[in-house]
């Protein structure tokens, strides 16, 4: 049995979540009713892949990779176990199985949705056809370990990078690399904007790093800390950039300005800041943390609406999915949970601007 604890501000009363053993996947689920206006997200469920028939130890893996699809109603985790199990969201139904070569830490989807892109410790980057696990390459692209991997919004480029100075753009179908990007020093995400024409890049030199697309000039380099940065999110509109690390805040950055300005600064009460990412189209920002607890905030007012306790392992990887307005979340305790940000948490039904972090 798993406990789902509530915001301590809330006064909401705790929810057990019980769980049902299955061959393939263990998953519990929890339904709540009435919930009213401003309560903290529900746990809507979690599972941890157990695959009996082909595990002898029956240790679950360590969630590193996460990815869900609305559109295709599918679920892919990936972790320490070298392997990628795609689901029939929640995870009811196992669609397929990638074999990887090692420890995988990142995973993605092209825009189409036909391929699947995924990196490892052993410095590799595999591209497949899922739907018919055809392997379309796999690239050694560094002696190091690689972290991120990213997916151009247009398709043709997927941006790469790990445990060495240097940020890979490689030509999705063919495996090319179109070129090598100087990061300082390792680098532990990457992403690009939603238009398509910005790539950032956020690692050990505590800097943010933003190339322009598709000259590849890098256009800004940004000091958020003088410690690693572990994450970096564009908001929807790319106008401003979320990052945080090995200290326990999330800066907030305006971008779309020369030069770039400190308009935001998110504290969190303890713990390392592993994952980023914008919610509620960009009206909110959930952090996850060491701590093995997300944070959310309200980035019109920058309140924390909620903290979202249930996981018992460091956040590893969040994803948000407009579609389902759901937040997903992988954890080190081998776990995958669904939170949904219910609307009393929405402050405001506008967009945050940078003023109204400023007057914060």
């Amino acid at each position: 049995m798993s406990e789902i604890k509530t915001h301590p501000a809330s006064g909401v009363k705790k929810c057990i979540c019980l769980g049902l053993s299955w061959a393939m996947v263990i998953f519990s689920a929890a339904i709540w009713d009435g919930i009213a206006l401003g309560q903290t997200p529900a746990v809507l469920s979690s599972f941890h892949v157990v695959d009996v028939t082909k595990r002898g130890d029956l240790r679950p893996p360590v969630i590193t990779g996460l990815y869900y699809d609305a559109a295709r109603d599918i679920l892919i985790t990936a972790g320490d176990d070298h392997l990628i199990r795609i689901f029939k969201q929640p995870g009811d139904q196992q669609l397929a199985v990638l074999n990887g070569q090692g420890w995988i830490y990142g995973l993605v989807l092209d825009p189409t949705g036909k391929y699947l892109a995924a990196v490892d410790d052993r410095g590799l980057l595999t591209v497949w056809q899922w739907e018919t696990a055809r392997q379309l390459y796999r690239l050694p692209l560094s002696t190091a370990a690689l972290r991120t991997v990213a997916f151009h919004p247009g398709g043709n480029w997927l941006a790469v990078g790990g445990f060495e100075p240097r940020v890979f753009i490689v030509e999705t179908l063919t495996g090319r690399r179109v070129a090598d990007l100087n990061a300082d020093r390792d680098v532990r995400q990457v992403v690009f904007s939603s238009d398509g024409a910005s790539v950032v890049a956020a690692g050990g030199s505590g800097k943010l790093r933003l190339w322009d697309l598709p000259s590849l000039r890098q256009r800004m380099e940004i000091t958020v800390s003088s410690r690693r940065l572990h994450a970096v999110a564009f908001s929807p509109d790319g106008r401003i950039l979320a990052a945080g690390g090995e200290e326990p805040v999330v800066s907030l950055w305006q971008v779309d300005c020369d030069p770039p300005s400190l308009i935001g600064r998110l504290p969190l009460s303890d713990g390392i800041v592993t994952s980023l990412t914008f919610c509620e189209n960009g009206q909110q920002l959930a952090v996850g943390t060491t701590r093995n607890i997300i944070h959310v905030f309200d980035l019109v007012t920058s309140k924390e609406l909620a903290q979202l306790e249930g996981h018992t392992g460091t956040i590893s990887c969040l994803t948000w999915t407009p579609e389902r307005s759901l937040l997903s979340s992988g954890s080190f305790d081998t776990t995958v949970r669904f939170w949904r940000l219910l609307p009393g948490t929405t402050v405001s039904e506008r967009l945050p601007t940078a003023q109204d972090i400023l007057r914060q």
